[in-house]
């Protein structure tokens, strides 16, 4: 017998390809473009620094677990959302069949005085 969290995460699961359906949006890594089931927290903001602009914009990206790994992308690897570059932070479960990939800016914050 299934235990409530078994059957929730079953149904769950199930209607994850319609959520990306219905709510989301490409995202792309190494030239190929991936369906999202959705695309949420960006922060877009930049600082200045010495010799240009930091950007330090971030986003979270939700992708079905099968996406995930046809992509084959994992913490340290540069993808793109928004019209962005992000480098991926971590890689995030919360027990279904989906991931999250929270994402920062991929370029180096040095400082200098």
């Amino acid at each position: 017998m299934l235990s409530v969290a078994g059957l929730f995460f079953d149904s769950f699961n199930a209607v994850l390809p319609d959520f990306e359906a219905s709510f989301g949006e490409p995202w792309s890594f190494k030239g190929a473009t991936y369906p999202a089931i959705a695309i949420s927290r960006l922060v877009d903001s930049s600082k200045e620094m010495k010799g240009g602009t930091l950007d330090v914009s971030t986003v979270s990206i939700y992708v079905r677990l099968s996406v995930f790994n046809q992509a084959g992308c994992d913490e340290g690897d540069i993808v793109s959302a928004r019209g962005k570059d992000f480098i991926i932070l971590s890689v995030d479960s919360e027990g279904d069949d989906s991931r999250e990939l929270v994402c920062g800016p991929y370029q180096i914050d040095v400082w200098e005085t």
